[in-house]
């Protein structure tokens, strides 16, 4: 709803195996502003990918608010792309969607915005208080700890998202660690 909401058009069964097998998601820019999102097939013909469903609009979506006005700079300023080149596409694969590098900003910022969607910060930090305080629980939770492995679950199960997307929305806001000599913000 949020991409239509921006005047994108939404293909949610596309066939995108022209670009891997492993392509999730990909949006479109065109002139003035334009922008086309097609999910795979492969993730909306499978109720067991729901929530790798949603995190895959989420990130798309992110492509859209954030990125299309760059594009349509762009386009203007050089009139270089035409609908067939995939110069204008943000190509989107699970790995890039998990763990994008800060490097790669617009990957990142994407990625960002779909565990921000889906896993609002204030209600985050309030389930793991919830999780953390009757244990007496404080300071760094390594994510591979009995207690790191617990709250993963509790994210996957509350905010209906993928492991992996838990694991990384925890570890961005630093409610979880991936070594034990790193500090905690919560």
């Amino acid at each position: 709803m949020l991409i239509e909401q921006h005047e994108s058009e939404l293909d949610a069964y596309a066939d995108l195996s022209d670009f891997g097998d492993d392509v999730e998601g990909m949006t479109e820019f065109f002139p003035e502003g334009r922008t086309k999102v097609s999910i795979s097939e492969k993730l909306a013909n499978d109720s067991r990918r729901e929530n790798r469903l949603r995190t895959t609009l989420a990130h798309e979506f992110g492509h859209v608010y954030f990125h299309r006005h760059l594009w349509a700079e762009k386009f203007i300023a050089r009139r270089l792309f035409d609908r067939k080149s995939i110069e204008n596409k943000a190509i989107c694969k699970r790995d890039s969607i998990i763990s994008a590098s800060q490097y790669d900003w617009m990957e990142w910022q994407a990625g960002y915005v779909s565990g921000a969607i889906l896993m609002p910060a204030t209600q985050l930090r309030r389930l793991v208080s919830d999780y953390c305080e009757p244990r007496g629980l404080h300071g760094s939770i390594h994510q591979a700890s009995e207690d790191g492995c617990a709250l993963i679950r509790a994210v996957m199960d509350r905010f209906a998202v993928s492991e992996d997307a838990a694991r990384v929305r925890l570890l961005k806001l630093s409610l979880l660690v991936s070594s034990s000599s790193q500090p905690s913000l919560f």
